[in-house]
This record gives structure tokens, C-alpha cells and sequence, in this order.
């Protein structure tokens, strides 16, 4: 069966790298961003299932970020 694809989005490296964490041991696929706009990116390619997103982001927030996805 295939994964589940996950894109988490956060400007704080030590929550990306623990949510990874916990996420790819239950079996999910998991890209990670520490921006919005890499997270656009990524987000074409990787076509994830869900995006978990930071609200209180530095450049663009994860209101906005929500909206240009």
C-alpha cells in the first residue's frame, strides 16, 4: 500500500524535524519546509495529501500560505 503523503511546513527546525519523526514512524511519507515559499515548491512535486502549516511565519504567514496553495 502506498504512503500517505504529509508536507509540514515551519520555520522551527526542531518541531519539523520531531513532527517528521513521529509522522514517518506511523507510516506516513513526509516532506518538510522552513517556508512557505519552499513549501510551494515542494508542494507541486510532491502533491501531498495533507500540509500541516505554521501560522506565525516570518515572511508569509500560514493564512496566506494556505491561500496561495
Amino acid at each position: 500500500m502506498e504512503k500517505k503523503r504529509i508536507l509540514l511546513i515551519d520555520d522551527n527546525a526542531d518541531i519539523l524535524f520531531t513532527t517528521k519523526y513521529l509522522l514517518e514512524n506511523n507510516g506516513f511519507d513526509v516532506r518538510t519546509a522552513e517556508s512557505v515559499e519552499i513549501g510551494l515548491k515542494i508542494a507541486l512535486s510532491f502533491i501531498p495529501e495533507v500540509i500541516i502549516i505554521d501560522i506565525m511565519m516570518p515572511d508569509i504567514d500560514g493564512y496566506e500560505g494556505c491561500q496561495l496553495i
